[in-house]
């Protein structure tokens, strides 16, 4: 009786450390993953000479609270399957002030082009107007970013004036790691099609899609 009790101690031991060794195998191999993401992301920011905000300084401090708007530069099949909340959909083919959220919010082009949006919403002189772009992993977004700046910079007066000095306080931002960081981390996604909670993250592509880890789950295909 004693011997056969001390084997069930035994492999009782083994089993425990097993199923722990396999916690911490998953722990250790989300956090590589989530390491991946960000030297990727910074890497990215770098080459295009864009700033990033990380996912956990936008969710703490900017998502739903300060005035700026969030761009997803992703396609459309993408953002069927989710979005981050609040977000609007920005065509990367398309110079950022023909989308009507951010066209709402700078100076007009010209008296002509004012809409009626703009006289209740648009940045004042000496204020920021902050857009934060994001994709699946910082890519399409720092890229989108250096693009934007370039376009708004020369398109929108008060941006830039011929000293160099700006009249208006113009910062874009691409959120490091993209949505696949912010799924990774557990925060709120919502479907692009019904507004729906979710936690499904379309993957873009197999190579990408393993840097996705639960919570969030993958998805890949064209729905």
């Amino acid at each position: 009786m004693p011997g056969k009790c001390f084997d069930r101690q035994i492999r009782s031991a083994l089993l425990i450390s097993i199923i722990l060794s396999a916690l911490l195998f998953t722990n250790c191999s989300k956090k590589i993953k989530d390491v991946e993401l960000r030297v990727m992301s910074a890497s990215f920011a770098t080459s295009y000479d864009i700033n990033e905000i990380s996912i956990e300084e936008y969710r703490s401090s900017w998502w739903n609270q300060k005035k700026h708007i969030l761009l997803d530069v992703r396609t459309a099949a993408e953002q069927r399957v989710s979005i981050i909340n609040g977000s609007v959909p920005q065509n990367p083919e398309l110079p950022a002030v023909h989308n009507p959220a951010v066209a709402a919010l700078l100076p007009p082009l010209t008296a002509a082009s004012t809409t009626d949006a703009r006289p209740n919403n648009q940045v004042d002189s000496g204020q920021k107007l902050t857009i934060v772009l994001y994709c699946a992993a910082g890519l399409r977004s720092a890229r989108s970013a250096r693009e934007m700046l370039r376009d708004i910079r020369s398109l929108v007066p008060g941006t830039s004036s011929p000293n160099g000095r700006p009249q208006y306080a113009l910062q874009v931002l691409s959120l490091s790691g993209g949505i696949f960081a912010w799924a990774n981390a557990g925060y709120p996604l919502v479907s692009g099609t019904d507004q729906s909670s979710t936690r499904r993250v379309h993957g873009y592509n197999p190579e990408w899609a393993r840097l996705l880890h639960a919570p969030a789950i993958a998805v890949l295909g064209k729905d």
